[in-house]
């Protein structure tokens, strides 16, 4: 017993010289941040998704002869409040120095916004909290892909309905979702559209490269409701399956979307009459896979879906039509003037072109020869094509050296690319003329814009009759893109309208209507 109690004593003499030792350890000044301020630090924060935001708060010890900023480490971080425990990513650093100054990356949602100061002698940490509601005027605007460093991003400019300008977003799927592009990029396209697992109408960007498409449902203007394509189509598919071209025609309930795939095949997705991707439209009913151009044209602005495409081997137009699950012979209301059914040319490019008279152009080419012809026709019926005019297009023209080709839908002219020049043929006089030179910048892309769903908004008219010309500096192609809408008149030289910079090299371009 009393050996025990000569243990207890020894210990707790050990256990106060302990302390004491600990105490002077350093030689250093111990103190505490009890008396710590902060002001400029605001009870509720009001942010945009992707935007600016800067806080700056002022830090004084009320009591202890002020702050000295090297003395602390510095952390920003938040919270999701609408986020569950087990989505994982709940914590989201955002800095580490006093002030916090960058471009938001979180999505739109409640947030609890934390600025914690450590001592970085003592270790002692003071925190303060905040509330941050995050929303997003990510509605309307420009989508932009750009390619820099053989790489994909996704920027956008979103229209702000204050003050009647566009607010530029850059990075948007590193900023705002969890996507990562893998390959270069080839398209972006936006499609008012049902979903085919809930028939819920969606508001989606298909964002893609050379190796995979992604499906976005950009309905609540948020971008964490993705998918990959290969998810909406109802077959097997490849590792690296993506889309080569989308086109929408649909309007209002009428939703229908073409799929042109890495496979070589065309579908639709028409939720009302039960239409998913994957089911071979490319083909006679009773036949196999027909090879055709990446050239379709779609009669958009319809209820009805129809498209026009080219059989690459037989050299032929061929139609799909309303419920059919195979496309259609049509035939010639003047075998005079061209048979659909044998062309005996390869075609160079076609579209749509939704002026005056709504009808297709389709440029021809001789087979081994630089001759091309300009062949215009409406189509009355599912079955029949109606020739408008089938003429020469004169050797003299630079068409045979067209990077990008877009039809005009003001009045009807052909406008192409060639390097740093635009240039303009009207087919109804034979004429060919450099429209504009853009200097030692290169075009790497050239449109007119389709907005089908808002049909009356003056403003979406306007942006659909401005000709888009995207060009960038081949000597610093990261970071010298820019776009150009111009007006396009009869007699006067084209006039800029809006001109955005700050992009890669812009590969593609839609509007998120």
């Amino acid at each position: 017993m009393k050996k025990n109690l000569v243990l207890m004593v020894i210990c707790a003499l050990c256990l106060i010289g302990g302390n004491a030792c600990r105490k002077d350890l350093g030689n250093y000044e111990y103190r505490e941040l009890k008396t710590m301020d902060i002001q400029g630090f605001e009870q509720v924060y009001e942010a945009l998704s992707g935007q600016p935001f800067h806080v700056d708060p002022k830090l004084d010890f009320m009591k202890e002869g002020g702050f000295n900023e090297d003395d602390f480490n510095y952390e920003w971080f938040s919270f999701d409040e609408n986020m569950k425990i087990d989505d994982g990513n709940l914590k989201k650093q955002l800095g580490m120095q006093r002030i916090l100054d960058l471009n938001l990356p979180l999505t739109p949602s409640t947030y609890s916004l934390y600025f914690r100061v450590k001592d970085k002698v003592t270790g002692y940490v003071r925190e303060f909290k905040t509330k941050l509601n995050v929303r997003s005027e990510i509605a309307d605007g420009w989508m932009i892909l750009n390619e820099i460093r053989n790489e994909s991003r996704l920027d956008m400019l979103a229209y702000n309905a204050k003050d009647s300008k566009f607010l530029q977003y850059t990075d948007l799927l590193s900023t705002m979702s969890t996507i990562k592009l893998k390959g270069k990029p080839r398209m972006v396209y936006f499609v008012y559209n049902r979903d085919v697992f809930n028939y819920q109408f969606t508001n989606r960007i298909y964002v893609g490269t050379d190796q995979e498409t992604y499906s976005i449902n950009n309905q609540q203007r948020t971008w964490n409701n993705f998918r990959n394509l290969k998810v909406e189509v109802m077959r097997p598919t490849s590792d690296d399956y993506h889309a080569e071209v989308i086109r929408s025609m649909g309007m209002g309930g009428f939703p229908m979307t073409y799929l042109l795939d890495s496979d070589g095949i065309l579908s639709i997705e028409n939720s009302t009459q039960g239409f998913m991707h994957g089911m071979t439209l490319n083909r006679f009913v009773d036949g196999g896979r027909i090879s055709i151009s990446p050239y379709i044209a779609e009669k958009y602005r319809t209820i009805t879906p129809y498209l026009l495409m080219f059989d690459t081997e037989k050299r032929r137009f061929l139609v799909h039509s309303g419920g059919n699950k195979g496309v259609i012979q049509p035939v010639s209301t003047d075998v005079n003037v061209f048979d659909p059914a044998d062309l005996k040319k390869d075609l160079r490019y076609m579209g749509f072109v939704n002026s005056g008279t709504p009808q297709f152009y389709a440029i021809l080419k001789e087979p081994q020869q630089d001759n091309f012809s300009l062949l215009r026709f409406v189509s009355p019926s599912d079955t029949k094509l109606t020739p408008i005019a089938y003429e020469a297009i004169p050797n003299a023209i630079h068409l045979k050296d067209a990077e990008q080709i877009t039809f005009d839908p003001n009045y009807g002219f052909i406008m192409y690319s060639i390097g740093s020049k635009v240039y303009q043929y009207d087919p109804f006089n034979k004429l060919e003329k450099i429209l504009l030179d853009m200097g030692n910048r290169k075009i790497s892309l050239i449109k007119f814009q389709k907005l089908l769903q808002v049909q009356n908004l003056a403003r979406y008219i306007d942006y659909s009759k401005k000709l888009m010309i995207c060009t960038y500096d081949p000597a610093a192609p990261d970071n010298s893109g820019k776009m150009e809408l111009y007006e396009i008149s009869l007699t006067a030289a084209p006039k800029l309208f809006q001109q955005y910079e700050g992009f890669g090299k812009i590969v593609d371009a839609t509007y998120r209507e």
